[in-house]
């Protein structure tokens, strides 16, 4: 997991951005990277938000992108959202749909 996010309110003026980043496996887990299944984010609790923007991603993120915490928690309030990030040097579309819950 790269995040694990939660926000006590909804009005709380608090998100985890990543932007114009590199998110890759450590250079000594390269080799054993595909064993894991990593994901940007998963709701830590209620109101998640994150979104990562115009950075490169390396294969060691799961398409799916996000992973729920318990099957249906908190999927109702979160937000997740991925634009313009690049796979491999080529621009990438979202593997996985923005997540908007219940906003």
């Amino acid at each position: 997991m790269v995040t694990a996010s939660r926000r006590e309110d909804p009005n709380e003026p608090t998100d985890i951005v990543i932007h114009r980043s590199r998110i890759a496996a450590a250079p000594d887990l390269e080799l054993v990277k595909a064993s894991f299944k990593t994901y940007l984010e998963q709701p830590w609790k209620e109101y998640a938000r994150m979104v990562v923007l115009k950075s490169e991603i390396d294969g060691v993120i799961e398409a799916e992108g996000w992973h729920e915490w318990n099957r249906l928690f908190a999927t109702e309030t979160l937000y997740y959202e991925e634009y313009r990030n690049t796979h491999g040097g080529h621009l990438c579309g979202t593997a996985w749909p923005p997540y908007l819950g219940g906003l």
